[in-house]
Formats: structure tokens, sequence, C-alpha cells
């Protein structure tokens, strides 16, 4: 089924939104007297009333307890798809020539499919980088890594040889500026971030030179798996942007959401900023299927079980308890453990995308 934004407009007249997540409740749009037309034509409305696998879809996309969103931006087109869970059934929605396109997805481990044509399926990554930021350090590392990705680039050109090192100057610069095709600019402004402020910059700079990812002898320079990951993802291809929404007991709207770029089919890196830390992994393209398939899933946000931790005994004269009489955390029935320390319930980790064991 394929609606205009205006015919969503019309038809959420009779279908009004019970959620926030509704597509009824997020289109705006102006009614030209053309939607019940177009609706007929389209073999939406029939004889005065919705045919029964428009219905079915329409319905529900009034009240979804859970959904997510894709956007990527390629060389030559713009990918974007919705997914909208209500019950045990979920719809898809992608862009199709200026119309959104609904179907109602029976099986969710096909979703892969509909984004091979956006990353390919390379089950190799050129780099493997699986590390935790603060934001600042994330910026300050992703500028280190702009000038770096600048200086081969013209060092292809012919026009300059590569320098060794970056002075401090050189990264606040960098840091401040505006690279339009720069990893600092794609990170902060996707997560709508403040530019952090030189101080900043130089804690930051000073703990990655600590945590040996960089190093100063007249210059910052990468090292290690982070000085080739520079080296290789040169020229920025893909960038994509995509999160999950699920309304919790509460009533409130909480969301989680991932950004991902590639430079290639074996150059492919994934962000995952929680509001505290930035995850930072290179992966390779059958890893962010897998993880982008997670995500358009519409997984549920489950916080990890807090363990029950008992009263503290009354003072005695026996033995303390040993390690193995310690509580153990309860898991919800059902549940499962990811390596990344995530609880989750679905098939797919909710966090990195991996399968469940």
């Amino acid at each position: 089924m394929k609606l205009k934004k205006n015919e969503i407009k019309y038809l959420s007249q009779s279908f009004v939104p019970q959620t926030p997540l509704s597509v009824f409740g997020n289109i705006e749009a102006s009614l030209d007297g053309s939607e019940y037309q177009s609706l007929t034509d389209k073999g939406v409305i029939v004889g005065n009333a919705y045919s029964k696998e428009a219905l079915e879809i329409l319905t529900l996309l009034t009240g979804p307890q859970r959904g997510a969103r894709f956007l990527a931006q390629t060389p030559n087109y713009i990918v974007e798809k919705y997914s909208y869970k209500t019950g045990d059934k979920t719809v898809l929605s992608e862009n199709h020539e200026g119309e959104l396109e609904f179907s109602v997805m029976a099986d969710t481990t096909l979703l892969s499919s509909k984004f091979t044509e956006t990353f390919g399926v390379s089950a190799f990554s050129t780099t493997e980088i699986e590390d935790s930021f603060t934001p600042e350090e994330m910026t300050a590392l992703f500028a280190l890594t702009d000038l770096l990705r600048k200086d081969l680039l013209a060092k292809y050109a012919d026009f300059k040889q590569t320098e060794a090192g970056y002075s401090e100057e050189a990264v606040l610069k960098e840091v401040s500026g505006d690279y339009r095709n720069g990893l600092k600019g794609m990170f902060l402004k996707n997560y709508r971030l403040e530019i952090p402020g030189a101080n900043e910059i130089r804690n930051a700079l000073a703990s990655l030179e600590k945590r040996e990812i960089v190093s100063n002898s007249g210059g910052y320079t990468l090292k290690g798996e982070y000085r080739r990951f520079a080296e290789n993802f040169l020229v920025m291809d893909t960038i994509c942007f995509y999160e999950a929404f699920a309304i919790l007991p509460a009533g409130e709207v909480a969301t989680m959401a991932k950004l991902a770029a590639s430079a290639g089919k074996n150059d492919i890196l994934a962000l995952f900023y929680d509001g505290d830390v930035v995850q930072f992994n290179t992966i390779s393209a059958v890893q962010l299927l897998y993880n982008i398939e997670a995500i358009m899933s519409c997984p549920e946000f489950i916080p990890p079980a807090e363990p029950i931790v008992p009263p503290a005994p009354a003072p005695t004269a026996t033995a303390p308890a040993t390690a193995s009489q310690a509580p153990s955390v309860q898991a919800a029935p059902g549940s499962w453990t990811c390596s990344c320390g995530r609880v989750n319930t679905g098939n797919f980790c909710a966090a990195c995308g991996s399968r469940k064991p």
C-alpha cells in the first residue's frame, strides 16, 4: 500500500493516533481535496469503506508501542525506512518515488535484505577496533583522524607530504572547523552535540595519550589500529543513522540511536552514544546488517535487572559468607545476556546487534 503524505493526513481523521509513535500523529501535510478519489483509485477505499488489506495496516499504525527509523545518505540517493510494531506484528514503511510504501513484515529476519544495496554483504573488515570513549575523547580522536585523512588525500593528489604529527593548535583548529567530509562533524551533528572547549580537548588528548591511542613526540599522531583505520577511511561513501523507539510503562518515549559510516566495502565504523559514553567499533558489512536488522525489528527496551542485595546480617561469631553464597542477578523470564552486557528478549541484542546465541 502506497500513500502520499497528504493522504496519510486525510486518513488521520478516521484513524486517530493512540500513541506518540503513530504515523498519523507525525505527518505534517496540507490537504488539497483530491485525497478521497486518489485513495479510491489505489484501492485503499472500496465502496466507501476500507479494503481488508488496507484496514489491517492502517489499524496497526494507529497504536504502535515500538518503532524504528533508518536514514542513509549515499553519493547517489537517500534511503529512508520506518518500522512500527503493534503486538506481534510489524509494519515496514519505505520511501518510494515520493510516496511511503507500507507492508506487514511476517518475518523480520528478512529485513537484512532491504539494506544490502546500501552497504553490501562483505564479512571482512580492514581493522578491528572496539572501544569506549567520552564525547570529548571521541571528538579529539576524530579530529586527529580527519587531519591525517586530509593529508593522505593531498599526498595522493601529489600536493604535499603527510605530516609526522599535529600540534595542539592544529587539533583545536580542526575541532572548531567545519570540514564537510569530516568524521568529527558527522559525530557532533548527528548526535546534536556542542563543540567541546579547548580545555576539554586538551584533557581528552592527554587521556588518549595515556591510553596509548595517540602519541605525542613533537606532535600528536595516531597509533596502531587507529592509524590504520584513518589511512583506509579516506573517502566517506555512505552515512546512516538508525534509531529505535519504545513507550515505557510510565508513558514516556525512550530512544536508542546508532550511527554508521562506510568508506568502501571493508571499512565501516559504527557508533552508539548513550549520553555518557560512545561505543566505537569498526565492523564488517554483515555485522552492520545484523545491527540494523536488530534495530528495525523494534526491540524491547529492557534495562539490566538490578541484583537483589539482602540486608547486612547482625554480627555473629560464625564465619563470614563465602563468595558462592553471594546473591545472583535475577534476569527477566525468557531473557538472555549478550556479551556486551545488555539483557535482551528478542533474537538480536538491542545494544550491539549481535544474534542470540
